[in-house]
């Protein structure tokens, strides 16, 4: 099966785009305006997020879906509640839509965490990050109506390679303890194109399935 990675072109093209937020936007702007305006990009995002499953769904393609529908909600400084949001329902209600079309016509849903998240990092405050966004992806899983297991795969690599591998791996499955369980019962892990990651390294000290990328091997 073949599956989109995130983004359509052809939607793009036809004005159906995801939008963003960055921090030093969002707060030059008075706070009631900020969060409606960041609001209503996620609200966008999530429409967009229902065109591309339609694509998907007439094509027969599984769908990666994107880690940027909800700019800055995971960021700690912007100290954001969807519940806030005064598009929230509608947010709900788009993604109900999403979570209808996955089920109806069986997508295979997957998504890919950006690379910062380092759950083998030894700093408390990076793997603090990485539990709450890998718990926001686990959360949206849900709402999509996606599997908690491994057919709906939350994917990252290690990216760590300071020490022993047997170190960074027992502290990777530690810290993975810490998550919830739309997580746990989800996550794989990835091969890298640098460092030691290798398959047959990831077979060696992980028992979680692995993602090949043949590109980075």
């Amino acid at each position: 099966m073949y599956s989109l990675c995130c983004i359509s072109n052809s939607l793009s093209e036809q004005g159906h785009k995801f939008q963003t937020m960055t921090w030093a936007r969002f707060s030059k702007l008075p706070r009631e305006e900020a969060v409606a305006t960041v609001s209503a990009r996620t609200l966008n995002n999530i429409r967009v997020t229902y065109k591309i499953l339609e694509q998907c769904a007439s094509e027969g393609w599984g769908y990666r879906v994107s880690s940027n529908l909800f700019p800055l909600l995971t960021y700690d400084v912007a100290e954001l509640k969807l519940e806030d949001y005064p598009d929230y329902i509608d947010i709900e209600a788009a993604l109900a839509d999403c979570a209808s079309i996955i089920r109806d016509k069986r997508i295979r849903v997957s998504c890919h965490p950006d690379q910062f998240n380092v759950l083998a990092s030894e700093g408390k405050h990076n793997v603090a990050k990485t539990i709450k966004e890998l718990n926001h992806h686990g959360w949206l899983m849900d709402m999509l109506g996606a599997p908690r297991d491994y057919r709906a795969p939350i994917n990252i690599h290690i990216n760590n390679t300071k020490g022993d591998p047997a170190d960074i791996a027992a502290r990777f499955m530690a810290n993975l303890a810490k998550c919830d369980e739309s997580v746990q019962s989800r996550l794989v892990v990835e091969n890298e194109d640098k460092g030691i990651w290798t398959p047959s390294l990831l077979a060696k000290h992980f028992d979680l399935p692995i993602t090949y990328d043949n590109l980075h091997h």
